[in-house]
Parts: structure tokens; C-alpha cells; sequence
């Protein structure tokens, strides 16, 4: 979520976060906001996720300033990396979105069922079968679409190499296939640089390779049966 710090108690260490959607303000406490070296100020911008604590009540939790630089990744040399045993702040290797298993059984599923509806229709010309039987492939095939959340809750800016948190321009990018993802200040600096003919940062043909499979994979059995009725 985002919001903005709108009241802020230093020497006691707590405040309240606004959330952009306009909802009710969030209790927030120093020991959830990071970098721990800055203390938060109002009218600071933040990216945070929330939880119930144990009375109850809504509280921020992971609360970062939103464009700051959280673990700037460094270039040490080879000595300092054998000396040492390597950088702590190493670029965050992003993983392609990967579907699970029951994700393949809700495919599976919806392809049969839709068979089965068009196999029904065909043969009886009644939508009131058919017709659930499509809505609820549908339904399916949407929990094989939802989108997944990463992870790991930063990945490193492709431009100023930062390892920053992720929001949700960044976490729908990165459903769509992406892996080259820009923090939200590289983010508004490349769209300023851009004409309004380029193609979105984030656009993937591999996103538009998969919708193109699971339609083939719609059509097929449809076509199949269609044609089976055809020449019955």
C-alpha cells in the first residue's frame, strides 16, 4: 500500500500513516520503518503492508520511504570479496513468475469443463447445462490467470542498480514476464524521456505468448467437438 506519514510523535516513536485510497488512518511504530538511520518526518511519502497486532488493531508493518534508496549495491574488488566473504548488498536476482500445480489443475479443469459444455450444447442445443458449465470454467481459468506476488519484497532498479521494494506498478510488471523492473524515481524519469509512440516499459510478448496459448488451448477442444457433431 501507500500512503503518506500524516502524524508523527519522534519521542515516542510513533505516528499515523494516510493511505492514498482515502481509508482510515494506520497506526505506524518506529521499529517497522526502514532505513532504521532516518526518522520519519510527516508529509513522507511511504510504501508499506499492514497487519493485526495483538489487540486488534490495524498496524503498518514493512514501511519504506517510497524512491529512497534502501541497500545501494556495490562493486567490491576482488580483494575486499575474498577478505571479506563478499558484499552484503548484492543485485537481487528477480525469478519469472511460476505457476504451481494446482494452478495446472485449475487448467486442466477448465479446458474439460469447457469441452463438456460445448459437447453438451451441440448435442442437446440447451444453455441452461451448458451455460454454468461455462461460467464455471471460466472462473477457473481466472485462478489460473490471478496474478502471484514475489518472493522477496525488494528487487534491484535496472537503471541506478538499488535494491528498492516492490509496489504494485512494479508487481504487475512483473506478472506480465518482466524481469527488468525500474524503481519509482527511474521509473518517472524514463516516461519523461519517452514519446508517446514507445511501447510501455513493461509491455512482454511472453505475457502475450501465454494468453495466446491458453486461447489456443480454449479453441481447440471446442473445434474439436464442433467438428465431431458436425460429421455425427
Amino acid at each position: 500500500m501507500k500512503g503518506k506519514i500524516t502524524q508523527w510523535n519522534d519521542d515516542k516513536g510513533f505516528g499515523f500513516i494516510t493511505p492514498e485510497d482515502g481509508s482510515d488512518n494506520i497506526f505506524v511504530h518506529i521499529s517497522a520503518v526502514n532505513p532504521k538511520e532516518r526518522r520519519p518526518q510527516i508529509n513522507d511519502e511511504v510504501l508499506f503492508e499492514t497487519a493485526i497486532d495483538s489487540q486488534r488493531r490495524v498496524r503498518a508493518t514493512e514501511v519504506y520511504y517510497e524512491g529512497w534508496t534502501l541497500r545501494p549495491i556495490k562493486q567490491p574488488s576482488k580483494q575486499s570479496s575474498h577478505s571479506k566473504g563478499g558484499s552484503s548488498d548484492k543485485k537481487i536476482a528477480l525469478e519469472p513468475v511460476r505457476k504451481t500445480p494446482l494452478d495446472y489443475i485449475f487448467l486442466i479443469m477448465a479446458i474439460v469443463l469447457i469441452t463438456l459444455a460445448g459437447f453438451n450444447y451441440f448435442k442437446e442445443e440447451d444453455l441452461t447445462i451448458s451455460l454454468p458449465i461455462a461460467l464455471l470454467a471460466i472462473i477457473l481459468l481466472a485462478l489460473f490467470s490471478r496474478p502471484k506476488k514475489p518472493s522477496n519484497k525488494l528487487f534491484t532498479c535496472s537503471r541506478c542498480r538499488c535494491n528498492v521494494p516492490f509496489d504494485n506498478r512494479t508487481i504487475r510488471a512483473w506478472n506480465t514476464g518482466t524481469l527488468k523492473l525500474y524503481c519509482s524515481n527511474c521509473h518517472a524519469e524514463w516516461l519523461s524521456n519517452q514519446n508517446a509512440t514507445n511501447n510501455n516499459s513493461y509491455s512482454s510478448s511472453r505475457g502475450r505468448g501465454c494468453l495466446g496459448v491458453l486461447a489456443m488451448m480454449i479453441i481447440i477442444p471446442v473445434g474439436l467437438v464442433s467438428i465431431a457433431s458436425w460429421l455425427s
